[in-house]
């Protein structure tokens, strides 16, 4: 019997669905097409990428992609995840040059290395924070170590991380690495504590949408803070879709009951449940 998408994160770390096909795909990647060609600066051998944001304000490249940040195609998922209601984080594209790569890491690079508790990766802790990333391409720029989110850093891990808690060097190999093989139009939903990594090894075009959603009803983690979808000009939310509007104004509703990021560092995992 096939996991349930929840089981599949629990387990490994991450799920894939199929999301876009056929007509809607192909509308979707002309868009992509343009924002692709648009961003300047990609010279051989260059390994950065591009995160292109905001997306609410008016004229923004990412407004053909507004809609996903609500389809149940999308959310559905989620919720069967974490449970529900959900609050959406907000997101970007992810566009990268062909020899793009980042140093290993888990999601925990804003917080000083001496405020992480290793005790956040051990199976049954409940983490109120899903990602994804969808390729509007065939995508395989996400690598992960199936497993380790729910788990302490094996002694070879340690040795790659080299005493560091955020991130490794860009050429260090991870032992268990394997590439998140997406074929254009699937989803990647991820517990972003997995040991994970930006590296586009078959030097693809890239433009990939990332998003982040937590439980609304639950104290959200320290993740929840990095978009910050606050402070908004009045008019570019009175050009809101009200789909949009309704993200934005629940965003808002629990950054004003949970204002401090450090606070969210010490909020016992089990008040999470």
């Amino acid at each position: 019997m096939p996991l349930s998408p929840r089981q599949q994160v629990e387990r490994d770390g991450y799920y894939i669905a199929q999301v876009l096909q056929g007509d809607e795909l192909a509308r979707i990647q002309q868009a992509a097409d343009v924002v692709y060609d648009s961003i300047h600066g990609f010279t051989t051998g260059d390994k950065s990428g591009r995160y292109v944001q905001p997306f609410l304000e008016p004229g923004s490249p990412m407004l053909p992609f507004a809609y996903l940040a609500y389809d149940k195609r999308i959310t559905g998922v989620i919720e069967q995840i974490l449970g529900g209601p959900l609050v959406w984080e907000g997101a970007a594209l992810l566009c990268s040059a062909p020899a793009y790569t980042q140093g290993w890491h888990r999601d925990v690079l804003q917080i000083p290395q001496d405020k992480i508790d290793d005790d956040w990766f051990t199976p049954g802790v409940f983490f109120n924070n899903i990602q994804l990333n969808m390729g509007f391409y065939d995508d395989a720029s996400l690598w992960a170590v199936p497993g380790s989110h729910n788990r302490p850093l094996t002694p070879a891990e340690a040795a790659a991380f080299a005493g560091t808690k955020h991130s490794t060097a860009d050429t260090v190999e991870m032992p268990g690495a394997i590439p998140i093989d997406l074929k254009a139009g699937q989803c990647v939903f991820y517990n972003n504590n997995i040991i994970h990594r930006g590296h586009n090894a078959r030097h693809e075009k890239r433009v990939t949408y990332h998003s982040g959603y937590a439980r609304k009803d639950l104290p959200p983690t320290w993740h929840f803070y990095v978009t910050r979808l606050a402070g908004l000009h009045e008019a570019f939310t009175r050009a809101l879709t009200p789909e949009m509007s309704k993200l934005y104004d629940e965003y808002q509703d629990v950054l004003r009951q949970y204002p401090d990021p450090q606070a969210s560092w010490a909020i016992p995992e089990s008040a999470r449940r």
